[in-house]
């Protein structure tokens, strides 16, 4: 049987070491082109792709690892790409998978926790590390939003509603049995409670459903 070929683009020397030394250690394993950034990779490979997983990194120089994902996948649909990167932002991580990553490995991961990762990929599933693993669980079941701060008082809603239908502060006053000056109180504190300027924001907020 031959070696599962590992290749990889990342512009950490240290972490690249690691991994290298890593991978060369493990029965069954082979390391194939290292390098630092997506250009020089696809150079290397532009005759022929001999590798069945690549690592790659996010935060690369040049074209991104997200980018450079999309770019193999779309040559080479059967290639596995795993994501390694200290990023945590779940932005990151839905846009790495959405360009065809297989999996997503944060680099704090211990050595015995990598080399686990590695016999995953190479059995065929998609390995992920918990941190990872609890922004996609968080994405799917976000916390329940809490309930708007009721910020406007009755008057002040009644205001509002009259404002919205386009009565005119006198309009407004008579019939509300208030005075224009009352009005225009309510008005300055509607703005201010809502981080508003005008009558147009206003508006807008309110066809929005945000008041």
């Amino acid at each position: 049987m031959n070696d599962y070929r590992i290749d990889m683009v990342e512009d950490d020397a240290e972490v690249r070491e690691a991994l290298v030394d890593l991978i060369d250690l493990l029965d069954g394993f082979q390391c194939g082109v290292v390098v630092d950034a997506m250009e020089t990779y696809l150079w290397e490979t532009r005759k022929t792709m001999t590798a069945d997983a690549v690592l790659m990194d996010i935060g690369l120089p040049g074209m991104s690892g997200i980018e450079g994902t999309r770019v193999l996948r779309a040559k080479y649909p059967d290639l596995k790409v795993v994501m390694i990167t200290i990023n945590k932002d779940s932005t990151n991580i839905f846009e790495a998978l959405r360009a065809g990553a297989s999996g997503y490995i944060h680099k704090s991961a211990g050595m015995a926790q990598l080399k686990g990762f590695l016999e995953l990929i190479r059995a065929g599933g998609a390995p992920m590390s918990p941190q990872i693993a609890t922004q996609v669980v968080s994405f799917f079941h976000p916390e329940p939003a809490a309930p708007k701060e009721n910020k406007l008082s009755d008057r002040e809603r009644q205001v509002v509603a009259a404002i919205v239908e386009g009565l005119s502060y006198k309009q407004v006053g008579a019939r509300l049995c208030i005075s224009i000056g009352t009005v225009c109180s309510h008005i300055t504190n509607i703005y201010k409670k809502l981080a508003i300027h005008s009558k147009a924001e206003l508006m807008q907020k309110s066809y929005r459903g945000e008041l």
